[in-house]
């Protein structure tokens, strides 16, 4: 595919799909499908692009509030006439994590995904994620109406504090890579939505931070590591816990006592 160029255009290399744009001529959502990578096979690929780099820089900016970019490119770091690609293949760690590309009046900001698992499983996880970081990165933008993200009241903690633990856990794109990279179960009682409600549960988890409530600091981005998946039910009554760092611990305890 030619990366860099009319994306009206589709090649034998690859394709790309336009989605939407933001407001007042904004950067394009746009999805591809090509080797830009310098892997032997397509990969996947969703972000945002503009011909106006302080369109992508600005997104850039307001993402950090999420999650930080763990790659940066620049025309230096790419090669070929009609079909460009990475000149060093995208390493494994950087593949579904924030990467800003600042091309000679291209410039994008996004993820490739790992492609890994069955087609019809790549397919689905690729489109989730896809929809989780266009939404978290325009959330993100001081336009944008947030009240969407309601809020629930824990005990014995900061109304403040809950709002900065609400949102972190509600980064839809991290989120997504939680409950993939967990199969979906639930990491307390050990639920898995689609095996107790079939195909109507397929897909279904929710995420939780694992870091105390009153360890939190709004400056430090959350990553992956941060976050685990669990049940509606496990989530609440977490919630509803001390916000101290073993309530998982102890959330644990208490389910295997009483199932035994």
């Amino acid at each position: 595919m030619k990366r860099l160029g009319d994306l009206s255009e589709t090649y034998t290399d690859g394709w790309a799909l336009p989605v939407a744009h933001l407001p007042n001529n904004g950067p394009h959502l746009e999805i591809w499908m090509d080797r830009y990578t310098a892997h032997g096979e397509r990969i996947f690929y969703a972000g945002f692009f503009s011909r106006h780099e302080p369109d992508i820089r600005n997104l850039v900016k307001q993402a950090r509030k999420e999650w930080p970019v763990v790659l940066e490119l620049g025309d230096e770091d790419v090669a070929g006439k009609r079909i460009f690609r990475m000149k060093k293949p995208l390493p494994a760690s950087k593949f579904n994590a924030p990467v800003a590309e600042y091309y000679d009046g291209y410039h994008y900001f996004g993820f490739y995904d790992r492609m890994k698992g069955a087609p019809e499983q790549i397919e689905a996880r690729f489109c989730r994620q896809a929809v989780d970081f266009f939404l978290d990165v325009i959330h993100q933008l001081p336009e944008s109406d947030a009240s969407d993200r309601d809020e629930e009241v824990y005990p014995r903690v900061e109304r403040a504090v809950v709002r900065s633990h609400l949102t972190r856990e509600r980064s839809r794109y991290l989120a997504s890579q939680c409950k993939d990279r967990d199969n979906y179960e639930c990491q307390v009682c050990g639920m898995k939505y689609e095996e107790e409600y079939g195909p109507l549960g397929r897909g279904f988890a929710e995420s939780h931070h694992k870091k105390a409530l009153a360890t939190l600091k709004p400056s430090v981005p959350t990553k992956l590591e941060d976050l685990l998946t669990v049940c509606a039910n496990c989530h609440r009554m977490l919630h509803r816990m001390e916000g101290k760092a073993d309530d998982i611990r102890k959330l644990k305890a208490i389910v295997r006592r009483l199932r035994g």
